[in-house]
């Protein structure tokens, strides 16, 4: 090869890399519209509204690259028709990839609820739901709820204000779990980190559910890879170690896992997914729905499930809107039927 034709093929490799690095920030970084609390108060004006008495405050999780676009017409439903106001999180891809969630917006969740529940501040609901989307959004559950069960927290007298749990198309402990068996078990854990986090990212990267691609698949793995590395190299260099890169984050790798199963609260717990996902496999989901059911009480929280079969990954609520909204309305107004009934049992022993 000719000294002209090397500079030619470095150059054009230099410009795919640039290309994939740009296009992977955009899709997978984060960005001011997006990836920062959003708030949205209940629309009493809607024509088309089925009240949810009383009122509730949705927290609603998106799922890794989803736009505040694509969660507008959920929290629509929640603000017209259960006339309930909202309020949304989306944490970006890269922070799953290099596992550090910013607990500044956790913090900023935490607070929101504390202004809308808190009978001391002319609250809007009486109480919050936590609607969380794939296993990006039950990251930032777990986070909340390690407040919510923290006694140290100002936040923990929020814990009985928790009216009920929504799973969408989660979770999947796949990859997750802390593991043992030295360098091989930690290479082939990470080897499943690294797959489960690129088949989602195809997926975003293309715009459409597909989850392997001949060219962003294995474009994104090594680009997952570098970007990685890089972020613990900046952790090192910073003094901070190989696990954090900032004051502000927390480990999720394994967080999650132990996260869901330590973390449970006493709450009614909705799980839809579908036998069609090919992101996140049914049969994960069912294993964790098996864990809660097999819990004792007071722990054992009451669990709807419901399997939309063929609908794909967190495109029920777009593919079977009706079937949704029904199975959400009725959970909901059970939810706040069971918190009634726990008060009155809990009102009966002080007598």
């Amino acid at each position: 090869m000719s000294s002209a034709g090397g500079w030619l093929l470095f150059g054009s490799l230099v410009a795919v890399a640039v290309y994939v690095h740009r296009t992977c920030m955009r899709k997978l970084g984060p960005n001011r519209e997006d990836n920062t609390v959003r708030v949205y108060p209940a629309n009493p004006s809607a024509s088309n509204a089925a009240p949810l008495q009383p009122p509730v405050l949705a927290v609603i999780l998106g799922w890794g690259g989803s736009t505040s676009k694509q969660l507008r017409r959920l929290v629509a439903h929640y603000t017209d028709v259960l006339q309930c106001p909202v309020a949304t999180y989306i944490n970006p891809m890269t922070g799953f990839l290099h596992n550090a969630l910013d607990d500044t917006y956790v913090l900023e969740l935490l607070q929101e609820i504390q202004q809308h529940v808190s009978s001391g501040n002319s609250p809007t609901a009486s109480g919050f739901v936590c609607h969380a989307h794939s296993n990006n959004g039950a990251l930032v559950l777990v986070e909340l709820k390690k407040h919510l069960q923290d006694p140290a927290s100002r936040f923990y007298p929020l814990r009985l204000q928790l009216r009920g749990v929504v799973f969408d198309s989660a979770p999947a402990l796949l990859g997750m779990d802390a593991t043992g068996g030295g360098l091989l078990g930690e290479a082939f854990a990470a080897l499943k980190r690294t797959v489960s986090f690129v088949f989602p990212c195809v997926a975003i990267v293309l715009g459409r559910a597909q989850y392997v691609h001949p060219f962003w698949t294995p474009a994104i793995l090594l680009w997952s890879s570098a970007y990685r590395a890089v972020h613990r190299a900046q952790a090192l260099l910073s003094g901070h170690g190989a696990s954090s890169a900032s004051s502000t984050a927390v480990d999720t790798r394994a967080s999650m896992a132990a996260g869901l199963r330590t973390h449970v609260l006493p709450v009614p717990h909705l799980f839809l997914y579908s036998a069609g996902d090919k992101l996140l496999p049914s049969n994960y989901i069912e294993e964790y729905i098996a864990f809660l059911r097999a819990l004792r009480q007071p722990t054992l929280p009451s669990i709807t499930v419901h399997d939309f079969k063929t609908t794909g990954h967190v495109q029920h609520f777009l593919r079977k809107t009706e079937e949704y909204t029904a199975l959400l309305g009725s959970f909901l107004r059970q939810a706040q039927q069971a918190d009634s009934t726990r008060k009155t049992i809990s009102d009966a022993q002080r007598l």
